[in-house]
């Protein structure tokens, strides 16, 4: 038996925003002769500057698209092998998921939880920050997903809270949850007020 070889190795540059991808090779005679010619073509526009005429090492840089590289080699008995290359990119263009977002008040304060995943290139991020109707200490920080974390307001009132998780290749995603604080001072003194105005009757 005899004929040709065509190997292929891909290689990504573990970019997950910018993924970059490179094909190594060889194409090979096997069982007598040699490679006669060897040529090269992709799809999607991209580009081969150089490749290999009569076989050999081969090495295509600078993929930055998901293409099909076709690679045809014919030997000195005429004979020709074809082989297909599949690139897909690795690419994360995907937010990561937010859960279980939420802010619960007790008096003035609140208690805010929240989980976030990401299944691609993985977390790299995760904070809170708290509006509304006074000054929250501590206004924004990071959280560890699951583990509530509390915060007091110095103002009775509405409060949002947006939780931003972002990954590793950049992208954000946003969730809120709102809570409105009692000042507890003051519904002791409207107990009281009550209870002298009931003594009054």
């Amino acid at each position: 038996a005899n004929g040709v070889i065509i190997t292929a190795q891909i290689r990504q540059n573990g970019d997950w925003k910018n993924p970059v991808a490179t094909v190594t090779g060889s194409i090979t005679k096997y069982g007598g002769g040699s490679v006669t010619s060897s040529t090269a073509t992709a799809t999607n526009g991209v580009t081969i500057s150089s490749f290999p005429t009569a076989g050999g090492e081969y090495t295509i840089a600078n993929i930055t698209t998901d293409t099909d590289i076709t690679i045809t080699a014919v030997d000195s008995e005429g004979k020709t092998t074809t082989k297909v290359i599949q690139v897909r990119l690795v690419k994360d263009a995907t937010g990561p998921t937010i859960s279980g977002a939420t802010a619960t008040a007790s008096g003035m304060k609140i208690t805010i939880s929240a989980s976030a995943t990401d299944n691609e290139s993985g977390m790299q991020s995760f904070t809170y920050s708290v509006t509304g109707a006074g000054t929250v200490t501590p206004a924004t920080g990071n959280l560890t997903s699951g583990t509530p974390v509390e915060v007091t307001t110095t103002v009775a009132g509405a409060y949002t809270v947006t939780f931003t998780a972002r990954d590793v290749a950049g992208n954000t995603s946003t969730a809120t949850a709102t809570a409105t604080t009692v000042d507890a001072i003051s519904v002791e003194e409207a107990k009281r007020l009550v209870t002298s105005m009931s003594a009054l009757k």
